[in-house]
């Protein structure tokens, strides 16, 4: 689980030659989602990786970015000392840093409540399967793997900041967002800087702007059978294994 209480206000703490900062966001389609990922070391582009998928849910999307985002932390995690991952998905984020203390892990099947194999239940009569469980899990363990060796922080960061306005209007925006940072990332001392803000927009609008380009290339159009969408360009960013069997 992730325990990490590490906190950033300024562009010093995150822009920093021995730290990594991992961008993830979603786009949805109608029958299709795609995600984005990008690894950034200051303004130096490490890594990146955009996958699409079909028959899902902006939730589930937004997820797989974040666990695509844990995958390339675990990737170059002995590269870098300080690892940040951002998203623009609350209920991801959220759910990895808070929501999962009332969750239960059912190992096997329980023929009373009907639980499936491998899947976690919410608190607090674990009646009620938690969504996309199966990514969670996936999350979880490389969330321990990375705990081991690496101080990762997890942020959500509000979305979709106007960064294209001149002088007080851009400013504006990105002094709202940084409230909205520090209050959602529970900032209790000073506040937050608008080039952190501005820096953290701007790698978001990037993500997103990716994940929308991809999405486009489906051609998807709105008389489209549902069993009529192309089949192909949809895969999986990863096939999990757990990482006790891995070295990395």
């Amino acid at each position: 689980m992730y325990e990490n209480p590490r906190k950033v206000r300024l562009l010093s703490d995150v822009y920093r030659s021995d730290t990594l900062n991992i961008f993830s966001d979603a786009s949805h389609k109608q029958y299709a989602s795609a995600y984005s990922v990008i690894a950034v070391c200051k303004d130096d582009i490490i890594n990146n990786a955009t996958r699409m998928h079909k028959f899902t849910t902006s939730n589930a999307e937004e997820l797989r970015g974040v666990r695509s985002a844990l995958a390339c932390a675990l990737r170059f995690r002995h590269q870098y000392h300080y690892i940040n991952i951002f998203s623009d998905s609350l209920l991801s984020i959220d759910s990895l840093r808070s929501y999962c203390n009332k969750w239960k892990y059912v190992e096997e099947k329980d023929e009373e409540y009907g639980f499936e194999h491998g899947r976690y239940y919410k608190a607090p009569k674990y009646t009620h399967r938690v969504e996309n469980s199966y990514i969670f899990t996936e999350c979880f363990e490389f969330l321990r793997k990375l705990n081991e060796t690496n101080d990762l922080a997890l942020f959500h960061q509000p979305g979709h900041v106007n960064l294209e306005g001149k002088g007080n209007t851009t400013n504006y925006y990105l002094k709202e967002a940084a409230k909205k940072f520090r209050k959602i990332n529970n900032i209790t001392e000073g506040m937050v800087d608008v080039n952190l803000m501005r820096y953290v927009s701007t790698y978001n609008d990037m993500v997103d702007r990716v994940s929308r380009i991809e999405l486009s290339k489906c051609e998807l159009k709105s008389n489209y059978e549902r069993n009529k969408v192309p089949a192909t360009r949809y895969t999986d960013a990863v096939t999990f294994i757990p990482t006790s069997q891995i070295e990395f």
